[in-house]
């Protein structure tokens, strides 16, 4: 939850047609993509829903928030057309991918931060 109690999901989604309400990916761009959803305190209204990934297998793993409501995943790339921000540290992973990623989504959503991370 964040300081407004709003909630914060994230996982992992085989779906190719899971709700996205003002999304920074509508659809679903591999075998599996990461989902991040913020739903109001009563948990009876979607404010955002977005797909993240690439066109192999990706993977969430936690979710976090901050003061001014922002929304930080982390999880594993599945492949290199994985979604990176310019002046990323990374942005593509090693030939056989499985690396961490990191996102930044701000209150309202958008995208603002793109990272991965390490290498094999």
């Amino acid at each position: 939850m964040d300081s407004s109690k709003n909630v914060f999901i994230t996982g992992t989604s085989f779906a190719t047609n899971y709700p996205v309400v003002n999304p920074f990916q509508s659809t679903n761009h591999g075998t599996t993509n990461v989902f991040v959803t913020k739903l109001n305190p009563a948990g009876n209204k979607i404010l955002y829903s977005t797909s993240l990934g690439s066109s192999g297998f990706d993977n969430a793993a936690a979710i976090a928030t901050d003061k001014t409501g922002a929304a930080y995943v982390t999880g594993t790339v599945g492949a290199a057309d994985f979604p990176t921000s310019p002046g990323a540290f990374m942005t593509s992973c090693p030939s056989i991918c499985n690396t961490p990623f990191l996102a930044k989504f701000l209150s309202d959503g958008n995208a603002c931060i793109f990272d991965i991370h390490g290498g094999q």
